[in-house]
């Protein structure tokens, strides 16, 4: 066998990487490079798998766990050991009961779960491999191995939000300490249980993943950075996938949600030579073809590529639907960080600014109902401050960043019941020296101004409110180098105090002020820019299907331009202008019918127009605001609603998964259900056994030099009539692991079919 193999390898080297240069005699010659021995076949019960393959023994050999449904018990097939005496006992066998065909030495373990997902781990901190699982009930559970061999009593914990099903659960190391965790996946969390420094499994990190209809998580190097990172696949057609790095700091911190298609398996494998990151093999859902994908860079870049996009997660669910955010510098590091707000849970959250974006999300704790956060130097020690404001708590709170953490918020001074607070100065471009908020007296709405290092407090009625405050701004509205306040109200208009030149505030919402230029404005589609090119800055807003840039002129708001997006019934519920030349910012509005960010820029005519769309997915926008990145303050866009937060880096060059080779099976009617990689001939190249559910057969596929596909084998598993034209995922063989179970140093094909664990010894 051994110089068949290298008869291939030479033939192959001949050939080079395109397969059409093959002849049919070629073709027809490739199975005799590859064999399999007599196999072996283990009888269990209906229901069997997950399959895993791992040395439980700590031995240096590969064994084999199946899950037994039917009889509810792990079962473990050692290899056997060759200095031992043979087992000469014959098991006792009912009538018609065929006998196990092979040599692993079989045990089970018990256990009272129903199993639908587990993986081998060493997590009890002994050096020995434990089996970890999940399934019904939903108990993240450990069956800790025992010194001298088998597996103790389950160690279970509650893991309500994780799902029951297979590829929910995988292990890696999560935080680069060089011990193994685990990763359990839910529905809407994503569960981190970190293993302690002596062992055993952490309280979990709950992050909140935002992924609509997940299907499949992998632990994978996707980089190559030596970090243990997270794939997950999604069930759509737009973001098939969604990788989670593993940042420097040791945190999973963002999803980035991938352009390719659903697939409905997905294997990961070491690149070849082990240089660089893992590789991705995937069958598409639609197309039925085996992709081959890395993570690069695009080979062309298209004229206008979409901005790559991270996905944070808040670590608490809510169901809150306001969430207030602020970006700036709280931990004095010189990177801008932001903070939101969970007002059911009482918590406050710190997204930390690192050198690519933010890092994972903290939570602290924080006053309850809240209903606005600000950043700003309160105590004027050169510092910044969080700024919390809670309408039910009757209070304004002030929460420091020490000791490695947001500190639980102090009050100070405020009347009534405060809704929303704004720092700012009363001159445009002075420092901050001035605290503005709005507060609820008697049912009766009233603006509060005051110096930050002075008691004495400015105090100017609202007329009636339609809704409760939902953000204040210091804005210089009529541009006259005065700072105004702009008053932000819930499903209403926008209210504005404009300052006189002795310092006091004056309503703006007469009639004749044309205030209704400002209907339906939100702070997610509030910015402020100079589009003109004066060096004073406009007020722009989103509304309905348009964004305008406005000014008060002679005491009414006036409308300065207007930008339009290319179809007249969109949906702009969010705005931020990035910096360009001067009187020619960047416009970036997200229009909610179609789910797209769109971005305009001044054209030749010098107007404003699309000049770029891409799809960022359903956003129910809370805040759309600037995020400066890095000690350079590159400027992304930040993007937040209820249930997550993005950051989007425009002109970014990202690496992505990218396409390097596909396959499509030449069999009629043939369903690929999923690939497993190895080597199956001992030729030191690469080879993908790829699972056709539609006719129960394995095709086997090796591995030119230039890369590609070239169909080397194809078996049929067994014969037995179908009674559907198509079977689903869940047709036969259903899982397919390859591995030496054998201990000849050859990768066998490990198989699950019906009630049968087989094992195709290769050769």
């Amino acid at each position: 066998m051994a110089s068949l193999a290298l008869a291939l390898t030479c033939l192959l080297a001949a050939l080079g990487a395109d397969e059409q240069k093959l002849t049919e005699a070629q073709k027809n010659a490739l199975p005799q490079y590859f064999g399999f021995g007599p196999f072996q076949i283990y009888k269990i019960k209906p229901g069997i798998g997950p399959l895993r393959l791992a040395d439980l023994d700590v031995d240096g050999r590969t064994d084999i766990v199946v899950w037994n449904g039917y009889q509810r018990r792990i079962e473990l097939f050692y290899q056997p050991d060759p200095n031992a005496p043979a087992d000469e006992t014959q098991p006792d066998l009912e009538r018609n009961e065929v006998p196990n065909r092979g040599n692993m030495r079989a045990e089970n373990v018990p256990v009272t779960y129903s199993v639908a997902t587990l993986e081998v781990a060493e997590l009890t901190g002994d050096d020995r491999p434990d089996i970890v699982f999940f399934g019904e009930p939903k108990e993240l559970v450990i069956l800790p191995g025992k010194e001298g061999g088998g597996f103790g009593p389950a160690d279970g914990r509650r893991a309500p939000e994780g799902l029951p099903r297979h590829g929910s659960l995988c292990v890696g190391d999560f935080n680069h300490d060089g011990r193994a965790d685990v990763a359990l996946l839910g529905d809407e969390l994503l569960l981190i249980f970190h293993q302690k420094e002596a062992g055993g499994l952490a309280q979990p990190l709950r992050l909140v993943h935002g992924i609509k209809s997940p299907t499949l998580m992998l632990r994978t190097d996707m980089n190559g950075d030596g970090r243990a990172d997270l794939l997950i696949g999604a069930a759509d057609d737009r973001h098939g996938a969604y990788v989670c790095l593993q940042e420097a700091s040791g945190t999973l911190a963002a999803l980035r949600p991938i352009k390719i298609p659903h697939l409905r398996s997905m294997t990961i494998t070491n690149a070849v030579g082990g240089k660089g990151g893992d590789d991705l093999y995937a069958i598409e859902y639609n197309t039925n073809r085996l992709k081959h994908f890395r993570w690069e860079m695009p080979r062309a870049a298209r004229a206008a590529a979409d901005w790559p996009m991270r996905l944070h997660s808040y670590p608490v669910k809510s169901k809150s639907k306001r969430r207030p955010l602020a970006v700036g510098d709280v931990n004095g590091d010189g990177l801008v960080d932001c903070v939101t707000a969970d007002p059911d849970a009482a918590q406050i959250i710190l997204f930390k600014g690192e050198p690519t974006g933010l890092g994972a999300g903290t939570a602290y704790p924080g006053l309850i109902k809240t209903t606005d956060v600000c950043i700003a130097d309160v105590d004027l020690d050169g510092r910044r401050e969080v700024l919390i404001v809670s309408a039910e708590e009757k209070m304004i709170g002030v929460s420091r960043y020490e000791n490695g953490r947001l500190t639980f918020p102090t009050e100070i001074p405020a009347r009534g019941e405060p809704f929303v607070v704004a720092v700012g100065s009363l001159k445009v471009g002075a420092a901050a020296d001035h605290l503005a908020y709005v507060t609820r007296e008697d049912e009766e709405f009233s603006l509060v101004l005051r110096a930050i290092d002075a008691a004495d407090e400015e105090t100017y009625a609202i007329d009636e409110l339609e809704d409760n405050p939902a953000g204040l701004r210091f804005v210089d509205v009529n541009q006259d180098g005065l700072s105004d306040l702009l008053l932000f109200v819930r499903y209403s208009s926008p209210h504005t105090f404009l300052q006189t030149a002795d310092g006091q505030f004056e309503s703006l919402d007469e009639a004749e002020a044309r205030t209704g230029l400002l209907k339906d404005a939100s702070p997610a589609g509030f910015a402020m820019a100079d589009v003109t090119g004066d060096g004073r800055p406009e007020v722009l807003l989103a509304q309905d299907n348009l964004a305008r840039a406005l000014v008060v002129r002679e005491q009414r708001w006036t409308v300065v331009d207007q930008y339009n997006p290319e179809t007249a019934d969109a949906k702009i519920s969010g705005l931020a202008a990035l910096p360009g030349q001067a009187g020619s910012p960047t416009i970036v509005m997200y229009e909610r019918r179609a789910d797209d960010l769109l971005v305009l820029k001044r054209r030749q005519d010098n107007a404003y127009g699309v000049v770029q769309s891409m799809p960022v997915g359903s956003f129910d926008l809370t805040a759309m605001q600037p995020l400066p990145i890095g000690t350079a303050g590159q400027v992304a866009v930040l993007m937040a609603d209820t249930s997550k937060l993005a950051v989007l880096t425009p002109n970014e060059k990202a690496p992505t998964l990218v396409e390097q080779h596909s396959y499509e099976t030449k069999t009629k009617d043939a369903v690929l259900g999923d690939a497993v990689i190895g080597d199956l001939n001992h030729d030191g190249v690469r080879d993908v056994a790829v699972v056709d559910m539609g006719k129960a057969a394995i095709e086997v596929l090796t591995t030119p030099p230039g890369g590609g596909f070239v169909k080397a084998l194809r078996f049929q598993v067994f014969q037995g009539k179908r009674f559907h034209d198509a079977p689903d995922v869940f047709g036969e063989p259903r899982e397919v692991l390859i591995g030496d179970v054998t201990d000849d140093g050859i990768d066998d094909l490990v198989l699950i079919v019906h009630d049968r664990l087989i094992v195709y010894p290769a050769q």
